[in-house]
């Protein structure tokens, strides 16, 4: 019995057999770039998070803060920037 104490990570083993691959495997589908706006798209996904954490803390806005790992100030910034009346 012969042992190899340094193996090669990029050396095929000879003792393991591939199996095939029955079907080939679809490519993700990606979103076309073109008219991404990825500032609109950040605060939509802050917007949805701060009002879930505000949902499920009874708009108790320090234990929310607190919920999104956050300062107290820090959510209040983003509070105020996100849902700020026009």
């Amino acid at each position: 019995m012969v042992f190899n104490i340094v193996l090669n990570p990029f050396e095929p083993e000879s003792n393991t057999q591939q199996a095939p691959e029955s079907q080939p495997q679809p490519e993700p589908q990606t979103t076309p770039l073109d008219n991404v706006d990825l500032k609109a798209a950040t605060d939509q996904f802050q917007r949805k998070l701060i009002q879930s954490a505000l949902d499920h803390h009874r708009h108790n806005q320090r234990a929310a803060a607190q919920s999104l790992k956050l300062t107290y100030n820090q959510f209040r910034g983003l509070y105020r920037k996100l849902f700020r009346r026009e």
